[in-house]
């Protein structure tokens, strides 16, 4: 089993990121670290749309998308690129939080990412996440009373066969946006 640790290539991809996006991105936003990265992923979107990601199923409690194999998704191998399958994980963390917002502004950032690889990604995957209410219900509590709530959500990848080739531990922090006092 390869195991690789997203924390390693945010750190050395953050100067890369930084550097791409002097100009474009509020100097003061890429100096806040992980909160600028989130930020500067934010603007690729297009990107994500680009790659064709489809939802298949989406309610409170689970959420799964589907990783086409067209040809911008594949690596020179023609498998489908971890990165693709990393920032699908990514977003369906998103869709999923989505489904079950709190209450008032609120934001989710990632934490840490962390892949176990137990077979190569060949055709069209499945990338399938599940939010139990225990987690969600913690989450609402300490939303509430100290803004932020930070937990890990699992993912595994499933190929047309429904063979499990990967296990994905997706660390998020949430945090409630205080409102501005009026007086």
């Amino acid at each position: 089993m390869i195991t690789k640790n997203i924390n390693n290539i945010a750190q050395a991809l953050e100067g890369l990121v930084t550097g791409a996006l002097e100009g474009v991105v509020p100097p003061e936003i890429l100096q806040k670290g992980r909160r600028g990265l989130n930020f500067a992923l934010d603007l690729l979107q297009p990107h994500v749309l680009a790659m064709g990601l489809r939802v298949a199923k989406l309610s409170r409690a689970h959420v799964e998308v589907v990783v086409p194999d067209k040809e911008r998704n594949l690596d020179s191998r023609g498998l489908i690129q971890d990165g693709v399958v990393m920032t699908s994980a990514i977003e369906a963390c998103r869709f999923l939080w989505d489904q079950n917002r709190p209450e008032g502004p609120f934001t989710m950032e990632l934490e840490h990412f962390q892949m176990d690889l137990l077979k190569p990604f060949r055709g069209e995957l499945r990338i399938r996440i599940e939010l139990p209410e225990l987690v969600r219900e913690a989450s609402y509590t300490e939303l509430e009373t100290s803004q932020k709530s930070q937990h890990e959500l699992q993912a595994q990848v499933f190929d047309q066969s429904e063979i499990l080739l990967a296990q994905i531990r997706v660390g998020v922090r949430l945090s409630l946006v205080p409102a501005i006092a009026w007086s």
